[in-house]
């Protein structure tokens, strides 16, 4: 008789978990705004569909990774053009495609994975007083090669999503550049608890884009295709959940239909707060669709969100969090710059 008590309440207990699994929170910001722009003509040839930009100190930098030069480096506030370095290959001084889209700054410059087994950082530290940088590179195992959505939690340590078809049925890969240790950690979403999902198509459902805070102390991730995040701590122990929508005809039979809707496609960070740029379309909707940028907490706690006046590709915010400059989908001479100072302290 206890046995088949116990085998009811691990029963009852299941159903809860997957009932919690597919719960979505109502989660009202307490700051609903329009912005206008105000825009910066910078130079023609300036940006592509795949690139991206990142602040450092008070350098813009451009990363174009299907263009004949691929970084270009912009003087801050006023996006002064300075110049411009780097092509494709895989010789001395050469890059081999950047993963422009999940670069991100350092306490130098800037650090990116190319389509190789290895990191590289761009020292920009003299940049201005001499056009001089200096690369340094972190070797992968090449077995990391393809690592997805790769991130620096620390000095030490680097993160990524494994490639499809990984030995391993987690969602991170924790690799330690000193040890050389490989150490997979956390558990997939169960979003849709009915489906028996396969590694490959997990893979596919939970893709996203994950930002370290600054201090090194947290990470999150923001999914593509469903309006949901995560927030980590750098232990690897899933701090906070929030799932906010969910796609109800993202599945044709047994496989994901073809250009589903897109969330979040750009994400920042400072020590207060999360910056996420929500397109809420499909891909092929988004050089035309003008998203929203939210702002929030470290705690899961939303703050704003912020309606934009332009199909915005990709963003960035200074350090004092005060400004957002942005490129957009459609124009290539220009960039557009966001006050967001009165309305986050």
């Amino acid at each position: 008789m206890k046995k088949i008590h116990l085998i009811i309440l691990l029963f009852l207990l299941e159903l809860s978990l997957s009932a919690q699994a597919g719960k979505t929170w109502n989660v009202t910001f307490p700051i609903q705004i329009k912005l206008k722009s105000k825009s910066i003509p910078t130079p023609p040839k300036f940006y592509g569909k795949m690139s991206s930009i990142l602040i450092f100190n008070n350098l813009l930098i451009s990363i174009e990774p299907y263009n004949d030069t691929i970084f270009s480096i912009f003087e801050l506030p006023n996006c002064n053009f300075i110049s411009s370095f780097g092509i494709n290959g895989r010789g001395p001084n050469e890059f081999a495609t950047p993963d422009s889209r999940n670069a991100f700054v350092t306490k130098n410059g800037i650090t990116f994975k190319d389509l190789s087994e290895r990191f590289i950082s761009i020292d920009l530290t003299n940049y201005l007083k001499n056009r001089t940088y200096v690369l340094h590179i972190t070797k992968l195992p090449g077995e990391l090669e393809i690592l997805n959505n790769s991130f620096w939690l620390n000095d030490s340590t680097i993160c990524g999503l494994p490639y499809i078809g990984g030995r391993f049925n987690k969602p991170y890969i924790r690799y330690n550049i000193n040890t050389k240790k490989i150490d997979p950690f956390g558990i997939w979403p169960n979003i849709y608890p009915h489906r028996k999902e396969t590694e490959k198509q997990s893979w596919i459902i939970y893709a996203g884009r994950s930002r370290v805070k600054p201090d090194q102390s947290m990470f999150v991730t923001f999914m593509f295709n469903i309006k949901m995040f995560r927030i980590y701590m750098n232990s690897g122990e899933l701090f906070k959940e929030i799932i906010l929508e969910t796609q109800d005809n993202f599945f044709e039979g047994n496989e994901i239909r073809s250009y589903p809707k897109m969330y979040y496609t750009c994400i920042r960070t400072t020590d207060k707060y999360i910056f996420a740029l929500n397109t809420a379309c499909s891909i092929a909707e988004m050089p035309k669709k003008v998203p929203t940028l939210e702002i929030w907490d470290w705690n899961g706690k939303p703050i704003a969100e912020i309606q934009l006046d332009i199909p915005v590709n990709q963003f960035d915010i200074t350090q004092d969090g005060k400004l957002v400059y942005c490129n957009d989908w459609n124009t290539m001479d220009k960039l557009y710059i966001y006050d967001v100072s009165g309305i986050i302290k």
